[in-house]
């Protein structure tokens, strides 16, 4: 009889993520999801197509599903409603080479930010600078992108998507590292502050036990009275 392999299945660890990509037609997104998913890098995409990937990786031992969403199109009031209950994770991309995508960034932060529709409490939001190997070309100095990210919490990536697929890989592990430890601290504060509440129950019970036994008016117990036995406790 053959005996069963010991160890638990990845399928018992395994975690969800959610993700979308987002910023202004023409930065990288279609480019930077598909370096997410394969050593491919293919510099023309059509503009118009959405679409949702699922992939498998594993980091830091942890298994994780991910479905990543890449945008396309008007960033509207409708697609944004869609992205904020789809993703917990947002990778928002910029080009280097223009201002005006960098200001579509920092309007979507701000959206992200004060949306109260959106998966989690607080989403994690990475910041994408893509096409820095176009030196000659740049309008967004580095500094502008690191203060955006410090503004939200989040993470920079100041990147060229055309020549690396280890560095784009990278930037995949660390965002997804940044997500699930987003959401341990959160169980963290939620447990603390339910331990608070139950210290602070208790605490209350024992100062209400320690009133009733300092209570310095006559029992009424065998003695005869027409009240009943609980108008003590509401009005005295």
């Amino acid at each position: 009889m053959r005996r069963r392999r010991s160890g638990q299945s990845h399928q018992n660890t395994i975690r969800n993520i959610r993700a979308v990509v987002l910023g202004k037609d023409g930065v990288g997104k279609s480019a930077l999801t598909v370096r997410f998913l394969t050593r491919r890098f293919i510099g023309e995409y059509d503009n118009t197509l959405e679409a949702t990937y699922r992939h498998h990786l594993i980091v830091d031992g942890q298994f994780i599903s991910l479905d990543i969403m890449d945008t396309a199109g008007k960033n509207s009031v409708e697609k944004m409603s869609t992205c904020l209950t789809f993703a917990e994770l947002f990778f928002i991309v910029y080009s280097v080479t223009d201002r005006t995508s960098f200001d579509e960034a920092r309007l979507l932060v701000k959206y992200i930010q004060n949306d109260k529709t959106a998966q989690t409490a607080a989403p994690t939001m990475i910041i994408v600078a893509n096409k820095c190997d176009l030196t000659h070309l740049r309008q967004v100095e580095e500094i502008e992108g690191q203060m955006l990210a410090r503004s939200m919490e989040g993470l920079f990536f100041p990147v060229s998507v055309s020549e690396g697929y280890s560095e784009i890989q990278e930037i995949l592990e660390e965002s997804l590292r940044q997500c699930m430890n987003r959401e341990r601290n959160k169980g963290s504060r939620m447990s603390r502050v339910k331990e608070g509440l139950r210290g602070t129950a208790k605490s209350l019970r024992r100062k209400s036990t320690g009133d009733a036994m300092m209570d310095p008016r006559p029992s009424t117990l065998g003695q005869s009275t027409s009240r009943p036995s609980s108008y003590l406790s509401i009005a005295e």
